[in-house]
């Protein structure tokens, strides 16, 4: 009986190491990128030893960059669920999807944008695992937004193209906005996405 409390509470708190770890990574790549963060930074932020991240991610750092975008992925596209279900119109729907994004910038002082678009920028072209993994995320955070346009009113079609070109200014846009320091480019995909789909 002991034993069985004691490997269930071992795997506990490994989730808990693994989860941790994931949340500093997240937060460090998207400050610094990818590649200036090292194995001994997300350590010491996580006040780990070296042995903890191979232990959870034997791949190292690409495995880590793995379990970032499927947390975000997860993350973000709950917001998108529940942005949709708070949402009692499509200017609203769209609205409360530009300001998601714009709030987790404001709070990180224009640091942080999207969690996966400095990865897909570094990485997606040369390492195809975490190209397959970003490629996933964004598909499935296009399809949330899809359906909630379809549940407005749109056609399957037009909803689709609507998604992705959602998250094409969303993505520029984030970029620029982290740059001039400013939600301007975040105001005005919300205000020309609105006008769109008039």
């Amino acid at each position: 009986m002991n034993t069985k409390k004691n490997a269930t509470r071992r795997k506990r708190k490994g989730e808990t190491t693994k989860s941790k770890l994931t949340a500093i990574a997240m937060d460090l790549f998207q400050r610094k990128g990818f590649v200036a963060v090292g194995l001994n930074e997300l350590c010491s932020a996580g006040d780990l030893p070296k042995g903890s991240i191979y232990y959870h991610f034997p791949k190292g750092k690409n495995d880590i960059a793995i379990a970032v975008v499927e947390q975000a992925k997860q993350e973000i596209g709950e917001g998108i669920r529940q942005a949709g279900t708070a949402s009692d119109s499509l200017d609203s729907f769209i609205a409360a999807l530009v300001q998601g994004f714009a709030k987790n910038l404001v709070q990180s002082d224009y640091e942080k944008g999207c969690p996966v678009s400095t990865l897909a920028l570094e990485l997606s072209a040369q390492e195809a695992e975490i190209g397959a993994a970003i490629s996933a995320c964004y598909t499935h955070w296009q399809s949330l937004a899809a359906d909630r346009f379809i549940a407005f009113g749109i056609d399957e079609q037009k909803a689709n193209e609507l998604a992705q070109f959602s998250f094409c200014a969303l993505e520029g846009a984030l970029i620029l906005a982290r740059t001039q320091k400013s939600l301007q480019p975040l105001e005005r995909v919300q205000h020309h996405l609105s006008n769109y789909v008039k």
